[in-house]
């Protein structure tokens, strides 16, 4: 964080130059971080990152379209491998398994059982994932609105704690 706030801190000073200028900045918790994600905006973010997957591992757009899981090691790889225990996953499969457990979540209170219409799965293997891709790309939206006005600060987050900082003149 201390890197990431110090180049903040650069820019800043770069921009405003020997004017003072001061953060304002913003600590938070996203309470219910899972239980109040809507699906409709699980499932764009999943499809985000499976569009900028080969972008972020410093491939070109468009050339990955899969990833290879092991179910023994536990090892994901970008693409296609062939080594025993592998699994080839390709994007399009993989975010209908996303959208298919969102649907298809239940919840059972007091012997009966309701269709969960928010949040994602919990005890899911991808609940995780998709609960931090979802606030990924809401972050990628901040920070484009940032750099859209001129302004100078951005984010961090670990989990459900989130700290927003921007500077001003």
């Amino acid at each position: 964080m201390k890197e990431r706030f110090g180049q903040w801190n650069d820019d800043a000073a770069q921009k405003f130059g020997d004017k003072p200028f001061k953060w304002i900045m913003v600590c938070g918790d996203i309470a219910n971080m899972y239980d109040e994600l809507d699906h409709d905006g699980i499932m764009p973010a999943t499809q985000w990152a499976c569009d900028m997957f080969a972008e972020w591992i410093g491939r070109r757009k468009g050339t990955i379209h899969g990833v290879t899981v092991n179910y023994a090691t536990g090892d994901v790889v970008a693409g296609h491998r062939y080594e025993e225990y592998d699994v080839y996953i390709p994007f399009n499969e993989l975010l209908k398994i996303c959208d298919y457990d969102n649907k298809h979540c239940w919840l059972q209170w007091r012997d009966e059982v309701f269709a969960r219409l928010l949040g994602v799965p919990m005890g899911g293997f991808m609940s995780p994932h998709k609960a931090n891709l979802t606030l990924g790309r809401r972050e990628s939206f901040f920070l484009a609105v940032l750099r859209a006005l001129g302004l100078i600060g951005g984010g961090i987050r670990f989990m459900d704690d989130v700290i927003l900082a921007i500077a001003v003149g």
